[in-house]
Parts: structure tokens; C-alpha cells; sequence
């Protein structure tokens, strides 16, 4: 297993335009990009209006795609636009996206669960300069995972990326929150105190729904009711 600190290098090397198949390759894909024409693009669904696009193979049904995005904070819906595509003309494939905002510099690796009505995707996005030791933690769990099936494989990145988007989004609820609590705190408190005191009430809350979450509450399951 790679160290975190190798993990955090491929992916700052990844924010670079051409840095995408270094990190690819410690997923176990190949080394060799195939650009895609337009027409050949069409011909699996992929936005006309966008690209340019490379394919990577993996093993088996594995394929990434690596394309960068034109409209500058587009990213996500991006993203989620093209495993959409992906899930109606090549669901027969299991596709990773690596997808640079050619804007911000922002890049997203997601996996897509095409084989749906609905393509599920559950991705890590990492900003320049913003780096964080999960996200690192989260590539080292990634490349960590060997599997015989490539289905397996698959649905192990989902999973893995899909339990770090659920990370992301309660801690910016959180954030949120505690901002709005210290808003609610009375006046004549400073905004530093205010906000000191509205993460300890909020720190308080959250070991509270620990303990009544393991029953440690006298078994009284609804006790922050």
C-alpha cells in the first residue's frame, strides 16, 4: 500500500492538464490513453459540446475516461451529464471519469454505476492548493483494492467513493449549522466567542447521538426527541 504522501503527489500531479494517467495507473489501468474523435465520442453518447476525450482501459469491462471540462464551474453537472450518456449508450462497460475543470483546475474522479435507468455517481473532487489528508486516504483506499472480478472491483470504488461524498456533505451541513447557531447566539457575544460556543453546543449534540444511537441512553432511541 502507498503512502499517504504519494497518494496526495498523484493527485496534484493529476490536477495538471496531462497528469490524469499517472493516478490511473495506480488503479491498475493502462498507461496509454486513446483520444477519441468526435464521431467516435457520438457514437457512445458523449456531448458533442464537450471533450476533448481519452479512453483508458482496465481490466475486463473497466474503462476510465478522461476529459476536461470547458464551462468553468461546470464540473459536477458535467460529470453527472456524461454518466448519463454513458449509461444509455455503453452500459455494458464499467466506467471511471476523471474530469478536469480546465477553468478552476479542479479535478473529479468518479465511478458510475451505469447499468441503471439512472446512472448513480459517487465521486472524490480535489481543488489546487486544497488538498486534504482524506483525500489522499481515500486514493490509497482505492488503489488498495484487489479484486478477481472486475464488477467487484467496481462496485468496491463506488462504495469507497460514495461513503466520502456522504463525508463531504455532512461536514459542509455541519459547518453550516454551527454558523448558524452562532448567528442565533445573543448579541453581545463577539462573533469568536459565538462561534466557539456553537461548536461546543453542536459538539455536545453529536456525542449525545452517539451514546443514544449505541442505546447507551437508558435504551431510549429517541431521547434528542
Amino acid at each position: 500500500m502507498q503512502s499517504l504522501a504519494a497518494a496526495a503527489k498523484l493527485l496534484e500531479n493529476a490536477l495538471e492538464a496531462t497528469g490524469a494517467l499517472a493516478l490511473l495507473a495506480d488503479l491498475g489501468f493502462a498507461d496509454t490513453p486513446l483520444p477519441l474523435s468526435g464521431s467516435e465520442a457520438e457514437s457512445i453518447g458523449l456531448p458533442h459540446d464537450g471533450g476533448p476525450y481519452a479512453i483508458v482501459e482496465g481490466v475486463g469491462a473497466l474503462r476510465a475516461l478522461i476529459v476536461g471540462v470547458k464551462v468553468p464551474g461546470a464540473l459536477r453537472p458535467e460529470v453527472a451529464r456524461i454518466a448519463s450518456r454513458l449509461s444509455t449508450c455503453a452500459p455494458h462497460l464499467l466506467w471511471t471519469i476523471v474530469a478536469r475543470d480546465d477553468a478552476t483546475g479542479e479535478l473529479a474522479i468518479a465511478a458510475c454505476d451505469t447499468g441503471k435507468a439512472r446512472a448513480h455517481v459517487a465521486a472524490l473532487v480535489v481543488r489546487p492548493g486544497h488538498i486534504a489528508a482524506s483525500d489522499a486516504e481515500t486514493v490509497c483506499a482505492l488503489a488498495a483494492i484487489r479484486c478477481e472480478s472486475d464488477l467487484l472491483l467496481h462496485a468496491r470504488w463506488l462504495e469507497i467513493l460514495g461513503r466520502e461524498s456522504v463525508n463531504r456533505r455532512f461536514f459542509r451541513a455541519l459547518e453550516a449549522s454551527i454558523s448558524c447557531l452562532a448567528l442565533d447566539v445573543t448579541p453581545t457575544q463577539g462573533s469568536e466567542d459565538a462561534s466557539e460556543l456553537a461548536l461546543l453546543y453542536a459538539s455536545r449534540l453529536l456525542f449525545l447521538s452517539f451514546l443514544e444511537t449505541k442505546g447507551w441512553l437508558d435504551r431510549d432511541h429517541g431521547f434528542l426527541g
